[in-house]
């Protein structure tokens, strides 16, 4: 069980994401907006680009979702860097 307590522990939440993982990610969507920068604040309350790139702190990854959402349905692309974990309540709650 070493692999679940790998994938589930949560030591810190300021993990940058690699950049091939981003430059890839931004080739084809050309972001233009990046509202969770590591140590950064103000993402969930202020307005989102465009094409926005999203790497949430996964403490707070329900909050970060259902802005993302919201911020969906006003015709944004919104681009999530999260664990596949469409099984979870916070998940389902949201659609």
């Amino acid at each position: 069980m070493a692999l679940n307590r790998v994938l589930f522990s949560s030591v810190h939440d300021n993990w940058s994401t690699p950049k091939e993982v981003y430059d890839g990610l931004n080739k084809e969507f050309k972001f233009n907006d990046d509202p969770c920068p590591i140590m950064g604040t103000g993402g969930l309350i202020r307005p989102w680009g465009t094409s926005v790139f999203v790497n949430p702190p996964y403490s707070n990854i329900k909050e970060w979702c259902k802005k993302a959402y919201g911020e969906s349905l006003e015709g944004k692309t919104v681009v999530m860097l999260i664990p596949s974990r469409t099984d979870t309540r916070y998940w389902m709650n949201i659609l």
